[in-house]
């Protein structure tokens, strides 16, 4: 099996393999577009370069996204077309990414898998993935608009903001260890229809809201201003500027981070679950 550069294919190539490779995902087919392809690429940071497409006999049946940030890197997507599904493909292949990786001098790999996904548990623990934590995800509804007729309307004072400031306040106030897809260098790369709001020191950079479903992709308050309200009211000037919605929030957010407003907010965990896994490179294969 060869592996090449995945900026030397289409994003026709490229999508296609994607959708092969998750006809049978397990919450359900993906289908990925060329244009979105390439969306997905910038907003995760991906290296075209460093990323491989496995290739045998002459035919791309394989691929591996992969993202690196100073001395860490991100296996952001891996995938086998159902035709070669467990046929030690994917084996032979984090084998190759793995030596890669030390090659090139990274000192650690981070993943998300779907717990329910047994099969690529199984596959990133025998290359020697730990576990970190559960990531976790909410759904809900904001309720019908109030306030405003003898009063100021909850979102009175709800600031529309660039998401480069949000994904900025990310950097300096965000725990260090947060899953990637929730770090500034990745939420900066969000752009409209998505949009960011703020009210005092909380902020939120949530998906399209003239949808019918709104994503959060990120949220935050600034340190001193944490325990004192501050991400309900933003919350409730969300839900206020956009009522009757349906909201969600993917699950790659810490199973601990901001259950409390979520509960307060009527939001119910999801059922599907993801594990934050790392790999050590700095210390692998040493006795």
């Amino acid at each position: 099996m060869e592996y090449k550069a995945a900026s030397s294919f289409s994003s026709e190539i490229l999508s296609d393999l994607f959708n092969d490779a998750f006809s049978n995902y397990i919450h359900g087919p993906v289908h990925v577009t060329p244009a979105i392809m390439e969306k997905f690429q910038v907003r995760e940071g991906i290296d075209p370069d460093l990323s491989r497409i496995f290739v045998q006999n002459g035919t791309p049946i394989g691929f591996g996204y992969i993202a690196v940030r100073g001395s860490a890197c991100r296996l952001a997507g891996m995938g086998v077309i159902t035709s070669k599904a467990e046929k030690g493909v994917g084996t032979s292949a984090m084998v190759h990414l793995i030596q890669e990786a030390r090659e090139r001098g990274s000192t650690s790999m981070e993943l998300e898998a779907f717990k329910q996904n047994s099969r690529a548990i199984r596959l990133y623990s025998r290359a020697g993935f730990v576990v970190l934590r559960h990531l976790v995800g909410w759904d809900g509804e904001s309720p019908a608009s109030t306030g405003g007729v003898d009063g100021p309307s909850l979102d009175a004072g709800l600031e529309t903001i660039s998401i480069a400031e949000v994904a900025a306040v990310l950097t300096q106030h965000g725990s260090p260890d947060l899953p990637w897809q929730l770090t500034g260098p990745t939420i900066v790369h969000r752009e409209a229809p998505d949009v960011a709001y703020r009210l005092g020191d909380a902020y939120v950079v949530i998906s399209d809201p003239t949808a019918e479903v709104i994503k959060v992709h990120s949220f935050i308050v600034t340190r001193e201003s944490r325990r004192r309200g501050q991400a309900t009211k933003l919350v409730e000037a969300v839900f206020a500027r956009h009522p009757e919605k349906k909201w969600t929030l993917l699950p790659i957010f810490p199973e601990d981070y901001g259950v409390e407003l979520a509960v307060k907010s009527g939001f119910k965990k999801q059922d599907l679950v993801q594990v934050q896994m790392r790999l050590d490179l700095a210390t692998l294969g040493e006795a």
